[in-house]
């Protein structure tokens, strides 16, 4: 971010940081659920949040404020009616990079000094939608320990909650992963199993098939 900060600086640009108050992992077990199709909280509280905080405080409003926004119509499926002008809560929203492939972002990014990374956001890395094994295999292995203790205390709060409550779909052995994705059953398996899948080869992966888990295959053998 200080790089970003001196560029902007260079560039006569006013320059600010907004972070939201819990980070991924702590408003996961503060929500004591993993974000899904339901709720999808995780962008409101650690983006969109943060940000209308910090414009009631300069008193941004629809009347003084134009919105710049980096979706692009490439980003998916979702974004594909994504054009150059819109509205955004009200606000005039211009979206300079509607038009751009992934190509041209990253020239445009490199242009500026700056280095292409490899996810879209450290702090929600990997999205609960991710579903290329290219990068699902790239994920770092102390981020996967991360999620992987993460997923344990979760399934252990909800089974708890569902024990306690009587619920008719209580399965003590049940686990309540990260990942939103067909590929394994709404992720049910949890991060190790997504991983499992993303090392698997065309049709050849079987959610049921007991295995044992290489940690080698996300790189946790050292030399």
């Amino acid at each position: 971010m200080q790089k970003v900060a001196a560029f902007c600086q260079s560039n006569n640009i006013n320059y600010a940081e907004t972070s939201a108050k819990l980070g991924f992992e702590d408003l996961v077990r503060k929500k004591g659920i993993f974000p899904n199709r339901l709720q999808k909280y995780c962008t409101f509280e650690l983006k969109v949040k943060p940000q209308l905080k910090w414009r009631k405080e300069n008193k941004f409003t629809t009347k003084n404020t134009r919105l710049f926004i980096g979706v692009r119509a490439d980003e998916s499926k979702a974004r594909s009616n994504t054009t150059s002008l819109g509205e955004r809560d009200g606000y005039e929203a211009v979206y300079p990079l509607a038009y751009l492939s992934d190509e041209q972002r990253d020239e445009y990014i490199i242009k500026t000094g700056f280095e292409v990374l490899p996810t879209r956001s450290s702090e929600c890395h990997p999205c609960i939608y991710e579903f290329s094994k290219i990068k699902l295999r790239n994920i770092e292995p102390d981020r996967v320990e991360l999620i992987a203790n993460l997923e344990h205390d979760i399934s252990d709060f909800q089974n708890a909650k569902r024990k306690l409550r009587k619920h008719d779909k209580y399965d003590p052995d049940e686990k309540f992963g990260m990942f939103n994705s067909s590929n394994i059953g709404t992720g049910k398996g949890g991060i190790k199993e997504q991983l499992r899948w993303a090392n698997s080869s065309i049709g050849s992966y079987n959610k049921d098939q007991i295995e044992m888990f290489c940690e080698d295959q996300v790189g946790y053998c050292g030399d």
